[in-house]
């Protein structure tokens, strides 16, 4: 069989040469098979994160070569999943789509081959575990910064008027180059750029406006962050920077990741949840200055009726740009139209069915409304109630668990495949060191042996694995159900912006529809569908909730 080969490294996670390794793995695992690794079809993405599909050629050009005609391989080769992707949905996701196209797609290290039935769902459980350690060390990294702030170092980037200083961890620990080990960096107030910093506080204080203060800046050449120009941009955010007046403040924003993306949102956190410390030390502009600032700043605001900026994006989707909670998610039940506001402006807005309101009963015959505020109420605390049910959370493990009961029977095979192989490199490795006490000692050979080695050391974490109960996997399942239910419920209650992507991930859909009972005032009733398979990486489970509203 002709063979692909795909690898790939972060740069904050392993070194260059683990694309090497990869590769060598991938050569190796062809070689025992019989099969022939096409070099033209090796495709590699160098300190690129897996977080997402976007950003990475070396990916997006083995997905073009598998969509040509004729195929030009019939097997890729991928060391693990988390090669491909660390997301559960986009690694079973990229799996279906060469599946599709004909490839057959084997992760090694993992036993895990495409063209077996439980291949998805073996990617799904490796990514429950890598998820639930992910989210671990996130807490760990936050916990870390945590403490360098409370101990007065630096924990991001530089603030324009200070630098930093290192400072030697006290132990005097010398790091493998032999270089002192940092405890961290200490910032400290930068004299030529903290007089600029004042300048500006006091042209704008005195009158100035922001783009009058930004052409004196570039006209007088004073330096700007990071030796760039000024911008208008640059100096509004200086002047709203607490740092300025002795506050060293951390943890002011979270960054999330768009789903499927690469793309960075950053959410600001309430003030009573930033870790505020007062450095006196770190003082450049004195409280009246900052006062008197401030308060010009909402004279401006107040003169321009000047509104906080919305986050929502712009444009003729309304499950994106709407400030309404559910407009893009409702649809008619009798036209199956559009639910949107229709009437009551800014001070009661109502939903409606567009078809109607716009183009007459004739065209769809549902012409009740109901006030936004009171529907959203209903439907959030519907939607919300049927996450945490607790038989969606049993349904939902009984799913997953079902699939992985099926795999059981095939680990005796995988590890005898697996022992095979440990007995064959042991084999190898003992024929090398003879060779080498026989006194042939080449470089090529202690190479050959090192990399014997490695190949005996993995065999052996791989059949250590293996000896994990498949139940102890089992036993993890309902945790992180519930986990991730309990999450996505608590992201519901977030703002319009943050609540509408969650609605965008999970799928949510609802059909209104009028009723009329005899005797009764006429209602509309709502019956929505919620997709859960995005928690569960293509498992293709949805369950569906119906709440009246009046």
């Amino acid at each position: 069989m002709r063979c692909a080969c795909y690898a790939r490294y972060s740069s904050d996670l392993q070194r260059a040469t683990s694309i090497e390794d990869q590769l060598r793995v991938a050569r190796t695992y062809a070689k025992q098979q019989g099969w022939t690794i096409d070099e033209a079809r090796i495709f590699t993405d160098a300190g690129i994160s897996a977080a997402s599909m976007e950003g990475r050629p070396g990916l997006q050009a083995l997905l073009a070569a598998a969509a040509q005609r004729p195929l030009p391989f019939e097997v890729l080769l991928v060391d693990d999943s988390s090669r491909i992707a660390r997301d559960i949905a986009d690694a079973i996701r990229i799996m279906q789509t060469l599946k599709f196209f004909g490839v057959r797609v084997i992760y090694i290290s993992q036993h895990i081959d495409s063209a077996n039935e439980a291949a998805e769902t073996l990617v799904a459980v490796h990514g429950v575990v890598d998820s639930l350690y992910l989210r671990e060390m996130a807490k760990k990294v936050r916990r870390g910064l945590s403490g360098q702030h409370a101990r007065g170092f630096a924990t991001g980037s530089i603030t324009f008027g200070y630098r930093t200083v290192a400072v030697p961890d006290p132990s005097g620990k010398l790091d493998p180059n032999g270089h002192p080990i940092l405890a961290g960096k200490r910032v400290e107030v930068n004299p030529t750029e903290a007089a600029v910093v004042r300048q500006i506080f006091e042209w704008y204080a005195a009158g100035s406006g922001i783009e009058r203060i930004v052409s004196r800046l570039n006209a007088e050449g004073a330096p700007g962050p990071r030796g760039r120009r000024w911008r208008s941009g640059t100096v509004r955010t200086l002047l709203l920077n607490e740092k300025y007046r002795g506050l060293l403040i951390w943890g002011r924003q979270s960054v999330d990741r768009r789903p499927g993306t690469r793309q960075r949102i950053l959410r600001t956190l309430p003030r009573e949840q930033w870790h505020v410390q007062e450095r006196p030390e770190l003082r450049i502009i004195p409280d009246d200055l900052w006062e008197r600032a401030q308060a010009r700043r909402q004279d401006v605001r107040r003169a321009f009726d000047l509104k906080p900026g919305r986050n929502l994006v712009r444009g003729k989707n309304a499950a994106l740009h709407s400030p309404h909670l559910f407009s893009g998610f409702l649809r008619c039940g009798v036209c199956g139209g559009a639910v949107a506001v229709v009437t009551g402006g800014h001070g009661s807005p109502r939903y409606g069915c567009i078809t109607s309101w716009r183009n007459g009963r004739n065209a769809c015959s549902n012409r009740l409304t109901i006030r936004a505020k009171i529907a959203d109420a209903h439907l959030l605390a519907g939607l919300r109630a049927e996450l945490l049910q607790p038989q969606t959370v049993q349904y939902v493990t009984d799913a997953l668990a079902a699939e992985l009961n099926k795999i059981i029977d095939e680990r005796p095979k995988i590890r005898a495949r697996a022992e095979q192989a440990l007995k064959e490199a042991r084999r190898r490795l003992a024929n090398l060191v003879a060779a080498v006490e026989d006194g042939s000692s080449t470089p090529a050979l202690v190479e050959a042996i090192r990399a014997r080695e490695g190949d005996v050391r993995r065999l052996e974490g791989e059949l250590s694995g293996l000896a994990d109960p498949v139940e102890r996997k089992l036993a993890v399942i309902p945790t992180w159900v519930r986990q991730q239910l309990e999450d996505v419920a608590g992201l519901l209650s977030e703002t319009p912006e943050r609540t509408k992507a969650e609605f965008r991930r999970l799928g949510v859909s609802f059909r209104v529809s009028p009723v009329q009972n005899e005797g009764e005032r006429p209602f509309l009733r709502a019956e929505g569908t919620t997709d859960l398979s995005v928690l569960l990486a293509g498992e293709g489970l949805s369950t569906t909730d119906a709440t009246p509203l009046r």
